[in-house]
């Protein structure tokens, strides 16, 4: 279910994303699925938090962004924008290491039921956890939703449609934001 996602679509939901964590403070995130870590504007997803200590995980180490130097907002670089090499479903994380796990452009990629099942492992109790995906199908959107509702506070579940034709469908995506119990 690897759909690309609209520029326009993306830079909203970027800029969103930014102002929900702008005003509050972080122990130890979790990026997880984090990619190359830059966001369509330039900028590093990393920078969204005020954080202690922030993971970067992604599943691939193989792909270019792995091995090659990104550049980052502020001129800073990093060889490498992966902490560690993992997949959703088996975090190397101990139980409750984490109070934000963030999920951006990545959720639909992994197996949803093994995969909330380790995040709500290395979740704190109260931890939050945000996920966005593009262009689900409703039967999808609502089974994440059922799944997640199971297991968090939702306190956002924010869709944004775009009625541009792109590749002969119009874009959507949709943001979770919760609470875990």
């Amino acid at each position: 279910m690897n759909h690309p996602i609209p520029t326009r679509m993306r830079t909203v939901f970027n800029s969103f994303t930014r102002e929900l964590f702008h005003y509050e403070r972080f122990r130890r995130v979790l990026n997880l699925g984090c990619g190359h870590d830059i966001d369509r504007e330039g900028g590093c997803y990393s920078d969204y938090f005020i954080a202690d200590e922030i993971f970067r995980v992604d599943i691939n180490s193989t792909t270019e962004y792995a091995e090659q130097e990104c550049v980052f907002s502020g001129g800073r670089k990093m060889a490498n924008p992966v902490d560690v090499f993992a997949s959703a479903n088996e975090l190397p994380f101990a139980d409750a290491s984490f109070d934000l796990v963030f999920c951006n452009w990545a959720f639909h990629d992994f197996d949803r039921e093994k995969a909330i099942k380790e995040i709500l492992r290395v979740l704190t109790y109260g931890g939050k956890f945000f996920c966005t995906f593009c262009r689900p199908p409703e039967s999808f959107m609502m089974d994440t939703y059922n799944l997640l509702k199971e297991h968090f506070q939702l306190s956002l579940v924010f869709r944004l449609v775009l009625l541009e034709r792109l590749d002969g469908r119009d874009g959507s995506a949709v943001a979770f934001y919760g609470t875990r119990r």
